[in-house]
């Protein structure tokens, strides 16, 4: 049902493709708001949505649901022999190395390591800390590495889960974050996140692993993102992006028929109002 309803959606931008913007810029509505994009701390799906413009991950899922590196230059796993299965006190656990590319760098070029892992670790253990699920933390018992090879983490899981390969801690980019979690981490609940950077300066360089960066944001209207120059992935074609939260879909309709909009995030928009709006634009093309 998701992967039909994201087709539909597609077809629909497709219909009101702006052509004046061309691979330049792409303006984006979304009728749910994003409430913060802190990696650890968001809460909505429309969050989670430009989350996937702005970082990268130790792994994702394609649309089959296939388990893929990202960050992860592969996937440890018993067969590969990058994982294993030790006893501890009689309990089974698994214990797995994990490589992370070498030409991640954060976007002020700073490399991506596992001391960025333990950190967004350590911080998502922490229960005055907002999270959506605390699980992605705690099926983690230690993350581990040489000074001398920052980039090898060795990950000493809760369990001998055979999932233990997906749904893992986000990356924080120590070097920016590190101090402000010093100075909040152990206040009042929240006090962290209400000093994060992602919150107080989000267009501070050093933030974001993906293909954007936030270059403006205002709450409750509008997210301006441009592309990553030092993304070390497939650089974006597109180089601006706006993403305008619209609420009202007599607003959206004319928005979607100039061209102003050129195409809808699915969260938060009706799939019958989808249909509706692609048999209209059909009709005129």
């Amino acid at each position: 049902m998701k992967k039909n309803i994201f087709v539909l959606f597609m077809l629909v931008s497709s219909l009101v493709w702006s052509k004046d913007n061309g691979s330049l810029g792409l303006t984006i509505a979304t009728m749910q708001e994003w409430d913060t994009l802190h990696p650890i701390s968001y809460q909505t799906a429309a969050s989670e949505s430009i989350m996937h413009m702005i970082q990268r991950q130790m792994v994702y899922r394609d649309i089959t649901g296939k388990v893929l590196p990202e960050i992860a230059e592969d996937i440890p796993s018993i067969k590969n022999k990058k994982a294993k299965i030790i006893t501890e006190n009689g309990k089974k656990k698994i214990v797995a190395t994990w490589k992370i590319r070498k030409e991640a760098v954060w976007s002020d070029q700073v490399p991506i390591t596992c001391k960025d892992w333990k950190f967004s670790w350590t911080v998502g253990l922490n229960d005055k800390v907002s999270k959506t699920e605390k699980n992605i933390y705690s099926k983690i018992e230690n993350i581990t590495y040489v000074e001398g090879q920052p980039k090898i983490c060795t990950v000493t899981y809760a369990t001998d889960e055979w999932t233990f390969d997906r749904d893992l801690p986000p990356f924080l980019p120590e070097h920016v974050e590190g101090d402000i979690y010093k100075k909040w981490g152990d206040q009042k609940p929240q006090s962290y996140e209400q000093n994060s950077l992602y919150i107080k300066q989000p267009s501070t360089a050093g933030l974001y692993s993906g293909p954007y960066v936030i270059s403006e944001i205002k709450i409750g209207s509008f997210i301006t993102l441009k592309a990553n120059p030092h993304f070390w992935g497939d650089r974006p074609q597109i180089q601006n992006i706006i993403i305008k939260f619209i609420t009202d879909t007599n607003t959206l309709r004319p928005y979607l028929q100039t061209g102003q909009i050129d195409m809808v995030l699915p969260v938060g928009f009706p799939p019958d109002l989808a249909i509706s709006f692609s048999k209209e634009l059909a009709a005129k093309l």
